[in-house]
């Protein structure tokens, strides 16, 4: 299995344009160094989606 994905990831790194990698990779650098402040906006963005919608079944 892990074969599988070593060369999938590899299939699509080969075929991924280079001003596309290097965003990506800036993107998941940004990601990393702000972990905390994304998974406390991501935790609120849910907890919002989830007190709408509960608010919405009950109309």
């Amino acid at each position: 299995m892990r074969e599988k994905t070593e060369q999938a990831r590899r299939y699509a790194a080969d075929r991924t344009p280079d001003p596309v990698l290097e965003k990506a990779d800036r993107a998941a650098t940004a990601a990393r160094a702000n972990r905390v402040p994304l998974l406390a906006g991501g935790a609120l963005l849910v907890a919002f989606l989830l007190i709408r919608r509960s608010r919405g079944r009950n109309r």
